[in-house]
């Protein structure tokens, strides 16, 4: 999953000049620009669009009209508030008009959309990338200092975020999925436990069932999952022995990437990258193309924008 878009990310950055290089970068941009805003209008057109695609009781009728359009799918949510991290970093250093419309352009598109977990994914992703840029965070120790201040600030801080999410409530009436999934965390958060009947009951369960086959045998796996969380999963499957070297492999990646690049700050965004995907894969599923987006596009954009601010030409 991780090693084949890797492999390509490398073969790229060995075979292609600086001209062929530039010409990927530019068409991987135009794509994503065009792709963004088609799933914007076809959010628009299709309000539930998003969230039929995502679930399995989706009449396969429908499901097979909606996927024809090949917009607002799951991974696709996901990428976009994965890769959202550059544009801020762009945005941020250059104040470029092009990048903030495109932040724009993913903001509409993830919230519109209502997969929760790709939302909040999305604004963790904005939240610790602006901390990272704005505070100079340039090095792993004060990146790790950083997720801790934000994680306890997040847990000490649930009226807060109480407050924050009744805005959201209030204002984004029509937006029913993200209302619910947020009542449903806020009561979580002050009763301690999940509403009879609805999602995070299910994911909880879900997350018992896997992490009870994973410790029948822990080492090896060779067990079901119930297919929601992904790394409990791969642990119930593939057990320590396949799941931890697949873990260390991100890392590795990330170490190796940074000896590419000279920004420290570039460095350290990827990184968060990094992290914010593998937290997604404790409450969702990662299917072949988010990893396609961590292991190659955004890596391709990182090199591209380290080797413009610092030379203003490939190495």
């Amino acid at each position: 999953m991780a090693l084949t878009p890797s492999l390509m990310f490398y073969t790229t950055i060995k075979k292609l000049n600086s001209k062929q290089f530039e010409f990927l970068i530019k068409f991987i941009f135009t794509l994503l620009v065009v792709t963004l805003i088609t799933s914007v209008i076809a959010i628009k057109l299709f309000p539930n669009i998003a969230r039929e695609l995502s679930s399995a009781s989706t009449d396969s009728n429908i499901r097979s009209f909606f996927a024809w359009f090949n917009v607002a799918s799951y991974d696709l949510l996901f990428n976009y508030s994965l890769i959202s991290s550059v544009f801020l970093y762009r945005f941020m250093n250059d104040r470029r008009f092009l990048d903030v419309f495109v932040l724009v352009l993913i903001i509409l598109l993830i919230v519109y959309a209502q997969i929760f977990a790709a939302f909040l994914s999305l604004i963790l992703n904005l939240i610790t990338t602006f901390l990272i840029i704005k505070f100079k965070i340039n090095n792993t120790k004060k990146y790790f200092i950083l997720i801790f201040i934000v994680f306890i600030s997040f847990v000490s801080g649930k009226s807060f975020f109480n407050f924050l999410s009744q805005v959201v409530i209030d204002n984004f009436e029509e937006l029913d999925q993200v209302s619910m999934k947020i009542n449903e965390i806020n009561d979580f958060l002050i009763n301690k436990e999940s509403s009879e009947g609805t999602n995070l009951e299910d994911y909880e369960q879900r997350r018992f069932e896997s992490w009870a086959q994973f410790k029948s045998s822990p080492v090896f796996g060779g067990n079901i999952s119930t297919g929601h969380h992904f790394w409990i999963d791969n642990l119930a499957k593939f057990g320590l022995i396949g799941t931890i070297p697949f873990i260390l492999y991100f890392f590795l990646f990330t170490k190796n990437l940074g000896a590419m690049v000279k920004g420290d700050l570039l460095k350290v965004v990827f990184l968060n990258s990094i992290v914010i995907f593998i937290l997604i894969g404790f409450v969702k599923n990662i299917v072949m193309i988010m990893p396609s987006t961590v292991f190659f596009i955004l890596p391709l954009f990182i090199i591209y924008f380290d080797r413009n601010e610092h030379s203003n030409k490939f190495r």
